[in-house]
């Protein structure tokens, strides 16, 4: 006899909680719709309907993976960002939420000054959440998404295709040089220090390495953008947007007042309070 889809969903969420997965009960939900190619009021309605045993093996492949400690979205080849989802691969870091806020942040900039046609650089644009919700956020702007990792820029266009956005896609190094003029310049760079990386959770060892490093105290690549746009900063209403490191951010506020002395600093708190997004504005 068949197991239903409610008793497999408690079986393997029972592996996914030994294994340490702290949402396990989403995670098994999510892992047999995949399989199933079910949304989710697809998922509910077949909760008592039995589950075939070649389907049984399917799944529990990629609970194999799981508890590998694979992130779930490598598992699903995907990843929700700003409302929308988004292709992601191991060349591509994973969205995290309090990104959102740099989307948030340029939004409410743009709207302020009332500016017509932005022209947005996205640097280390990873999987193009940033440039691409900004590009549909902003229709009348005009964004180019940089990144120094070819296989990151193919995520990112496969991304924009998807969701029909007019996108300048740039191979570049934004510790040598930022080349371009432009309204807005944001960023989610590397920052996490070296020496940190080997004492995290097992899921980000699997995110590539360098989206992640910022070097010895996990600035060298924030201060590296700060000090090269700073020479492409011309026009008055031009704002810099940066996710930083929040136990590193005095660090990062002198390094912006060494490059933008006359410039408005600030610093805003993500939703668990911490100083995550640096601002630098033209007074």
């Amino acid at each position: 006899m068949n197991t239903s889809v409610s008793n497999f969903s408690r079986e393997i969420g029972t592996q996914l909680k030994f294994a340490g997965i702290d949402d396990y009960p989403m995670e098994s939900r999510q892992l047999i719709s995949y399989c199933m190619n079910w949304d989710q009021r697809q998922y509910i309605s077949s909760l008592n309907l039995p589950l075939e045993k070649d389907k049984m093996k399917r799944i529990e492949a990629l609970v194999k993976r799981r508890i590998s400690r694979e992130p779930i979205q490598y598992i699903l080849g995907s990843s929700s960002f700003y409302g929308r989802t988004f292709f992601v691969n191991p060349d591509v870091l994973i969205p995290r939420p309090e990104t959102e806020l740099l989307v948030e942040q340029i939004i409410k900039f743009v709207k302020e000054t009332n500016l017509k046609e932005p022209k947005i650089l996205d640097i280390c644009t990873g999987s193009g959440i940033i440039a691409i919700s900004l590009a549909k956020e902003l229709p009348s702007s005009k964004v180019t998404a940089t990144d120094i990792s070819e296989e990151a820029i193919e995520v990112a266009k496969l991304n924009a295709l998807r969701h029909q956005a007019d996108i300048k896609f740039i191979r570049e190094n934004c510790k040598e040089s930022i080349s371009g003029y432009y309204d807005i310049f944001v960023s989610n760079p590397p920052y996490i220090k070296t020496s940190a990386i080997d004492s995290l959770q097992p899921e980000i060892h699997l995110e590539p390495r360098i989206a992640l490093d910022g070097g010895i105290d996990g600035t060298d690549i924030l201060v590296s953008i700060i000090k090269n746009i700073s020479k492409a900063f011309y026009k008055k209403r031009t704002a810099i947007f940066l996710e930083i490191d929040p136990t590193v951010s005095e660090k990062v506020v002198e390094a912006s007042r060494l490059y933008f002395p006359k410039s408005f600093i600030d610093v805003t708190n993500d939703f668990a309070g911490l100083k995550r997004i640096l601002t630098i504005q033209e007074k």
